[in-house]
């Protein structure tokens, strides 16, 4: 009978320990996955902006995409699902990237840019010179350029004042821009429009103004 040299059996006891303690891990560790993943809850499919999506847009498949999350970590109100976001109008502009939540969307069955519109803003549509047209959900400030007077004198007409600050862009094509104010500011632009010419400039993001509250991001 072949004997086995006493460092031989310590070395194959060694291995069998070794083996038995690296089961004894996996198997902790199999086990508290299982543990975590039950506390995590079972992953669910949710509804992620592939775009921006902007106020007042009409929410496709081509502008949702899915990400599988575990329901503990999702937010409450995030939609379920693109299908259930598919159609909805959106009422408060998301990133690309972001979750929809339902407060994002309008109520089903509205429709149009006015299902969008928060209470107590209006969206009105201007015509504007010097060629710029922002991105939806740029701030602007409008100004207004006096008309040169017909005086035969021919008199400079005054300074460019501001009609409204830090409004929001909702639209934009190539001879007008669509701006999210409050009423004060409907009338501003409406009685800047009928004085003179009207010219954007781009502002920071920190001084657009939220129609309604009335403060600064």
């Amino acid at each position: 009978m072949l004997r086995r040299s006493p460092r031989v059996l310590g070395l194959w006891a060694a291995a069998a320990l070794l083996a038995a303690t690296s089961a004894a891990v996996v198997v902790d560790d199999l086990t508290a996955l299982r543990r975590r993943a039950a506390r995590l809850g079972p992953p669910v499919a949710v509804a992620v902006a592939r775009t921006d999506l902007p106020l007042g847009a009409t929410v496709t498949g081509a502008d949702l995409t899915t990400r599988r999350v575990h329901a503990s970590q999702l937010p409450a109100g995030v939609v379920r699902g693109p299908a259930r976001a598919r159609g909805r109008v959106v009422r408060v502009p998301v990133v690309a990237g972001g979750y929809l939540h339902r407060s994002h969307l309008a109520a089903r069955g509205r429709r149009g840019l006015a299902a969008g519109l928060p209470a107590g803003t209006r969206a009105v549509r201007i015509e504007v010179d010097g060629g710029l047209r922002p991105r939806p959900g740029t701030p602007v400030d409008v100004y207004l350029a006096p008309e040169r007077s017909v005086d035969p004198t021919g008199s400079v007409p005054g300074r460019a004042q501001v009609a409204t600050a830090g409004a929001i862009v909702i639209a934009a094509d190539r001879a007008s821009v669509t701006l999210l104010v409050d009423e004060a500011g409907a009338a501003a632009l409406a009685t800047a429009a009928a004085r003179g010419r009207l010219f954007l400039a781009v502002v920071p993001p920190e001084e657009a103004v939220v129609p309604g509250a009335l403060t600064r991001r």
